[in-house]
């Protein structure tokens, strides 16, 4: 399995023009995506579908990601085959 992208996820609170939002920053290229915090989901599963939606826009084709908690979210290692 190879390393195709390392991600870190970090909980981003509302502003006055902003609603709640999860930041996934791609520790590679040091480039960030903001995705909506979606309140019916619980905090891992928003970290959890803001890296999967992050991997599918930069167009990686993964099979598997290991999650670990981190103090400010979490990081996300996607491996493929």
């Amino acid at each position: 399995m190879t390393i195709q992208a390392i991600l870190e996820t970090k909980y981003v609170g509302p502003t006055d023009f902003y609603g709640s939002r999860i930041r996934v920053k791609n520790l590679t290229t040091g480039k960030s995506h903001y995705w909506d915090y979606d309140y019916s989901l619980g905090g891992s599963e928003n970290h959890s579908r803001a890296a999967c939606y992050s991997i599918d826009l930069l167009g990686f084709q993964y099979c598997e990601a290991i999650e670990t908690p981190i103090k400010t979210g979490y990081l996300i290692v996607a491996l493929a085959k």
